[in-house]
């Protein structure tokens, strides 16, 4: 191969790089502020699960995501690559030996961060690692067009370049903190999420000073850590047919995916309809019946499934008028999680099944459910639950 052949590859990988980062970076803000549409498209399993990993601890550094951080990382290995190139930093092959040393840097990150994922989180971001591969990619792709060269007999000259003559690429270096804290900040004030560490501040203390309440009914849904490994017990009061719970679910999801050995969640329906819930004066029983329905799905181990089943269909639910509509649309829908409907609709028909909902709302009742969702840690409740923030910030507190 060329030199130029050589020097594109490289440029082709800051660049997808650049993109991948850029995909992780809008679904990060949503996730950690509830605001979520939906699964990321690179959530593949639980194992290997995007979300789970931006839930984590290690997405952040001082605050800054890291996905931010890479990706104008590699706008800047981009731009410098092209200089070098074009001839804008003087000698070709100098310039792109400066590329290729801060390269390096990217690829030492991208080893420390699988690393990370590997040993300490134990989930696994697909276009996190392919960001880790580009790395590796351009940094052979540089190597590869100054071999000729033996660059790393020029690596501790051109280092002491960078404090004489080649003190510009300070500049480089410099634009990624300055550009990603600035795109950070917009991106809050964007959301409105400017203060969110007094959110979190004030959260963690009305958690802290809540009185601690008792949950005696039976829930539709558990899972993760088990009762006796758990130190931090998540407990949800959600309706199906609510659009904030909706946003929720991912976010909640990614927490306990993230944190599968230390977080339990607990699902109660808290259904905003009359028929099922005596705090509410009407309704058409539509969000009951859903309730019900996942309830008697987990008895098929698939109440997961068809929680997130229905929060993706919602808008299709919404138009149901009655129990009758919506039975007749999530029998159609059943297939696409493999239910066995027959064996749902038993369940459904038990006069038990609707009582166990009614006493969950009941449940929600008695601890003052106000509105959906609703969470409670450790039995006190907690107020912006579905922030990623707030949740890391009380499970630190509980370690």
């Amino acid at each position: 191969m060329t030199m130029k052949t050589k020097v594109l590859a490289a440029l082709m990988s800051f660049a997808l790089s650049a993109v991948l980062h850029s995909y992780l970076t809008m679904k990060h803000y949503p996730l950690h502020l509830g605001f979520s549409s939906g699964d990321s498209v690179c959530n593949v399993s639980a194992r290997f699960n995007c979300d789970a990993v931006t839930a984590s601890s290690y997405s952040q550094v001082f605050g800054l995501p890291i996905s931010i951080l890479g990706g104008t990382y590699n706008l800047m290995l981009l731009l410098i690559t092209l200089f070098a190139w074009w001839g804008w930093r003087g000698d070709v092959k100098t310039g792109l030996r400066e590329s290729l040393w801060l390269s390096g840097g990217s690829l030492i990150a991208s080893l420390v961060m699988g690393f990370i994922s590997l040993f300490l989180i134990n989930n696994y971001c697909l276009f996190c690692l392919g960001t880790y591969f580009l790395s590796l990619f351009g940094f052979v792709g540089l190597y590869a067009s100054v071999a000729e060269d033996k660059p790393f007999r020029h690596l501790s000259a051109d280092i002491k370049l960078w404090f004489s003559e080649k003190k510009g690429v300070w500049g480089f270096i410099l634009f990624v903190p300055a550009a990603a804290l600035f795109i950070h900040t917009a991106i809050l004030q964007n959301y409105g999420a400017d203060q969110l560490d007094q959110v979190v501040q004030t959260a963690l203390s009305d958690w802290n000073n809540a009185p601690t309440q008792t949950f005696t009914s039976t829930p539709s849904l558990v899972k993760g850590a088990s009762p006796e490994k758990a130190k931090m017990i998540l407990t949800e009061f959600a309706d199906f047919l609510c659009g904030h719970c909706k946003m929720a679910a991912p976010s909640v999801a990614a927490f306990v995916n993230s944190h599968s050995d230390q977080v339990r969640l607990i699902f109660y329906s808290f259904p905003l309809d009359s028929s099922c819930n005596s705090e509410i004066k009407q309704g058409n029983g539509v969000p009951c019946f859903l309730a019900e329905a996942v309830y008697c799905a987990e008895r098929q181990n698939k109440g997961w499934n068809l929680h997130e089943l229905i929060y993706a269909k919602q808008t299709h639910f919404y138009k149901s008028n009655n129990r009758t509509e919506a039975h007749s649309l999530l029998k159609e829908l059943s297939r696409e999680i493999n239910l066995n409907w027959e064996t749902l609709d038993v369940c459904l028909k038990d006069p038990n099944t609707e009582q166990i909902i009614k006493n969950q709302a009941a449940q929600g009742k008695a601890v003052d459910i106000q509105g959906t969702p609703s969470f409670f840690v450790n039995g006190k409740k907690l107020e912006r639950g579905q922030l990623l923030p707030v949740l890391n910030a009380v499970l630190n507190k509980i370690k």
